[in-house]
C-alpha cells in the first residue's frame, strides 16, 4: 500500500469478528490511519468498536465516512 501511496485504509463490507479484525491490527501495528465504517460490516458489535478505538482506529457511521472521503 505504501508503495502506492496510501496511508489510510478503509474497512467496511466484511465480517468483523474473521478477517477484518486481524486485519485491523496488523495494519495498525504498520501505522497506517484506519477508518471503520461500523455501519458498512457486517459482525460489529459494541465491544468490537470500543477495541478498535483503543487502538486508533477512526470509527464512523455510514454519512460521517462519506463526507470525509468525498472532502
Amino acid at each position: 500500500m505504501r508503495e502506492v501511496g496510501s496511508d489510510t485504509l478503509v474497512f467496511a463490507g466484511c465480517n468483523f469478528p474473521n478477517c477484518p479484525r486481524t486485519s485491523i491490527y496488523e495494519a495498525s501495528e504498520r501505522d497506517f490511519r484506519i477508518v471503520l465504517v461500523f455501519e458498512a460490516i457486517s459482525g460489529m458489535y459494541d465491544g468490537g468498536i470500543e477495541e478498535c478505538r483503543r487502538i486508533g482506529v477512526d470509527v464512523r457511521n455510514l454519512d460521517s465516512a462519506l463526507a470525509w472521503l468525498n472532502q
